[in-house]
């Protein structure tokens, strides 16, 4: 999906291009090449910014280094975001709608429970932003030069949701996670463990009323023998479930899903959004 939506993007964006010097020889009635200069500056300009004197200010400099960093997915600053906002209103509107984005779905991450489930949140988004590209570019209403506005705002916003899934394996989260195998592994090792333990209880219980039946003041030294083997062979069978390495990773990633679904309430009870559930 990652590949087929940068086709898709930089397809149109070709076409675009080639459409706009297009329009720009029929308007002026100059075909040479200075027409065809001016138009992929204009292309430039929506994807890249306006192009840079050779001598910059600061300001202009700070301006170009932002736009790279988010043109590779990486998350600004809160100093490049002031900045933004103080210098480049427009970009900064932009910028934040792609980190509010790159936000939600770090958190959706981290609810992630298995492997599978990372790979198939990181295709649903993809799957997103090739079906809101597809329908930018067919819809007839929208014009030309707002569509590829759009469309290269989805490609930055797809690009930070890239590169937060790379955050997320090279810190280790991902290689903690159980495959989908390890956790049915794990859950039916506690499953038959916790069955285990019942029947040894019941198991025990016969004992004792065994005991009662054969009128014995307390049970013999033998059926104490059996009730303490069985006890033991259950507490065994716990502690080996739940210390597997499957069942570690299967703990680990609900603690880690229970902790990030903790800390956004908490965030949205700070910013005014309580989310209260009842049962």
């Amino acid at each position: 999906m990652n590949i087929m939506m940068i086709s898709s993007l930089n397809t149109y964006t070709k076409n675009m291009s080639m459409q706009m010097k297009w329009q720009q020889k029929k308007a002026s009635g100059d075909y040479g090449a200075s027409k065809t200069t001016s138009a992929n500056q204009k292309l430039a300009e929506q994807t890249e910014g306006p192009m840079l004197p050779e001598k910059t200010d600061e300001s202009v400099q700070e301006l170009n280094k932002i736009r790279t960093k988010l043109n590779t997915g990486k998350s600004l600053t809160s100093s490049e975001m002031k900045f933004l906002e103080k210098h480049d209103p427009q970009m900064y509107k932009k910028a934040k709608e792609i980190e509010m984005e790159r936000q939600a779905y770090e958190q959706e991450l981290k609810r992630c429970k298995t492997k599978e489930e990372v790979q198939r949140l990181k295709m649903s988004k993809a799957a997103s932003a090739l079906s809101t590209v597809n329908e930018v570019k067919n819809n007839p209403n929208i014009p030309e030069g707002k569509k590829l506005e759009l469309i290269v705002q989805e490609h930055l916003k797809f690009t930070a949701v890239t590169k937060a899934t790379q955050d997320f394996v090279d810190s280790g989260h991902y290689s903690k996670l159980p495959s989908e195998v390890e956790q049915q592994k794990a859950e039916k090792d506690m499953e038959e463990a916790k069955k285990a333990e019942q029947n040894i209880t019941d198991k025990t219980d016969d004992v004792q009323v065994q005991a009662e039946e054969d009128e014995e003041d307390t049970v013999s030294d033998n059926d104490e023998k059996k009730a303490e083997d069985v006890i033991s062979d259950s507490k065994k069978s716990r502690a080996e479930a739940e210390v597997t390495p499957e069942a570690r990773k299967v703990k680990w990633a609900r603690a880690q899903a229970a902790y990030s679904k903790t800390q956004v309430s908490i965030e949205n009870a700070s910013s005014g959004f309580v989310d209260i559930k009842v049962g």
